[in-house]
Parts: C-alpha cells; structure tokens; sequence
C-alpha cells in the first residue's frame, strides 16, 4: 500500500515539474484579429472585469481605416468575463460596441455603417 501512494505521489510531483517547467498556465487565453474595412478610425482593447472590483485593460490597440491588427494572445483567470470592446477613435458621443467572449480565436470584421446604424461602422464577431 505504502509502494502505491509513494508511486502515486512520485507522478503527480513529476506532473506538476513537467508543467512548471513548460510554462503552461490555467489560465484561458484571448486573441482577436480585428479586420477594419469601414472608413473610420478605432480602438480596440480587451478587459477582464473580475466581480465587484474595476476593469482590468489586458491590451489595447489603436486601428485605422483599411487596417487588420491582432490583439492578444491575452491570459485572464478562469471563470471571469472578459470583454471586447471596439469604439470610434476620439468619440465621446457613443459607447464602444461590447461582445463578451469565452476563450479561443475570434475575428471581428467592421464594415461600413448602413443607413440605419446609429454609428458608421457595424461590426460582426466570429470565433474561429
């Protein structure tokens, strides 16, 4: 019995070393490539927003008229919302568009606004 544990605890010690030293993590990871085809300046970040505490900004990018960029690869802890939010460049007038997303590859395509938009862009997430 005392041969067994040992084995078993010899496994799991030899586990946990093989994981530490790769350097893999719990943690989910994020990454959105954002392809803008409107004619308008953006910004685009990703949040993690734990409960009961303030936003946290995990990266944020800057992306111009005609532009592809990727964010992330970003880690955010287990079992928290994460947010992505794309919003005109210098606009106070609208809020960002806001997605939740759950861990993986995403793509977000923004096209121009149609005549009924409330801003001059519409953007369509996909996860890949």
């Amino acid at each position: 019995m005392k041969q067994a544990i040992r084995s078993i605890a010899i496994s799991v010690i030899s586990v946990l070393s093989l994981i530490s030293i790769t350097g893999c993590s719990i943690n989910p990871t994020y990454t959105v490539r954002v392809i803008n085809d409107s004619t308008t300046n953006l910004n685009a970040r990703i949040e993690h927003r734990p409960k009961f505490a303030d936003a946290i900004i995990l990266e944020s990018i800057a992306i111009k008229a005609g532009e592809e960029q990727t964010l992330g690869p970003v880690e955010s802890p287990p079992m928290e919302r994460v947010i992505l939010l794309i919003g005109a460049s210098g606009s106070s007038i609208t809020d960002p568009e806001q997605f939740v997303i759950k861990r993986g590859s995403y793509t977000a395509r923004i096209s121009r606004g149609t005549s009924t938009s409330w801003t001059p862009y519409d953007v369509s997430l996909l996860k890949d």
